[in-house]
């Protein structure tokens, strides 16, 4: 990935989101024989989980692009990341 990060970095981050772990992730189930409704759970789990995400890389963007230093910024989002993540949880995005 650093690679392609040195020669076009808005390439690699959109190589980088590519769903690779979440498309094996449901193939494994299917092969499994995992009731389609389990199946819907789990994506439904990868949106939730997707939403926390989302907000920190924009707040990641948007500190990095401010001039603050990466180790700050990344403690930043990391707790902004945690906050998001318990609140998705509290309001039940979360649930099976």
């Amino acid at each position: 990935m650093t690679l392609f990060a040195r020669r076009d970095p808005v390439l690699a981050g959109w190589i980088s989101v590519f769903p690779t772990a979440t498309t094996l992730a449901l193939v494994w189930l299917a092969i499994d024989r995992t009731p389609i409704g389990r199946m819907a759970d789990f994506t439904g789990g990868v949106i939730a989980g997707l939403l926390p995400s989302v907000a920190i890389l924009v707040a990641f963007a948007v500190l990095l692009r401010r001039g603050i230093p990466f180790a700050i910024s990344a403690v930043t989002v990391f707790a902004l990341w945690v906050a998001l993540t318990l609140a998705v949880r509290h309001f039940g995005l979360f649930q099976t």
